[in-house]
């Protein structure tokens, strides 16, 4: 689908709502990037798991399973996310200062 958003009309509001609207405000979803190739999502469940409740953690791969140095990390915080971002960004991880941004 090209157009992900419809418009709502309501007695209370009127407006456009896209996919967003359905994350929970509260979730800190993060994207970390410049990661080494061998790190896996065991790795990145470790290391942020310590910050708080984990809704996702997961490396991306590309078609022939090859890390793409990227990783989406999602806590049940946005708390959680600004701890591990304080704590880990531009920390290397495998030789490699991770980057990592709340999105």
């Amino acid at each position: 689908p090209k157009n992900l958003e419809k418009v709502c009309n309501h007695d209370l509001f009127e407006g456009t709502v896209g996919i967003s609207a359905n994350k929970a405000v509260n979730e800190g979803k993060l994207l970390i990037s410049n990661l080494h190739s061998g790190v896996i999502d065991f790795d990145v469940k470790e290391i942020f798991s310590e910050f708080g409740v984990l809704k996702k953690a997961a490396v991306h791969y590309n078609f022939s399973g090859q890390s793409q140095g990227t990783a989406e990390v999602i806590f049940a915080s946005k708390q959680a996310a600004l701890r591990a971002i304080d704590h880990y960004n531009a920390v290397p991880l495998d030789g490699r200062p991770m980057k990592i941004q709340i999105v």
